[in-house]
């Protein structure tokens, strides 16, 4: 199986996506400012295998990845999800090319 995602590849369409965490009453949200670009996966594959318990799920990590403009322009945690973001952590945009190897197993307990 191969992907292909393009998130919000929009010129001059920004874009805001919030995640918010309830801490001892004290609700705090992570704000992902214009989450955008593009990402290919090749070769990833799903299978049953002999597990400790039975069966388990084995997934092969992509061979290769592409990405072109992938990432986010500001993350900021604040308590208020709709305000400008005022202190920025950080920012990562992803240009270029990867290969793994390995496998992930599941399997129920």
């Amino acid at each position: 199986m191969s992907l292909h995602l393009e998130l919000n590849n929009v010129p001059g369409s920004p874009n805001r996506t919030t995640v918010g965490f309830a801490v001892n009453g004290v609700t705090t949200y992570w704000v992902i400012h214009n989450l955008s670009g593009m990402m290919d996966l090749f070769n990833i594959a799903f299978d049953t295998v002999p597990g400790p318990d039975g069966n388990a799920v084995q997934i092969a990590l992509p061979r290769q990845l592409y990405f072109k403009n992938f990432g986010i322009d500001a993350l900021a945690a604040q308590t208020d999800p709709t305000a400008p973001i005022g202190a920025s952590l950080g920012q990562i945009k992803l240009n270029g090319m990867a290969q793994m190897q390995g496998q992930l197993l599941i399997w129920a307990k």
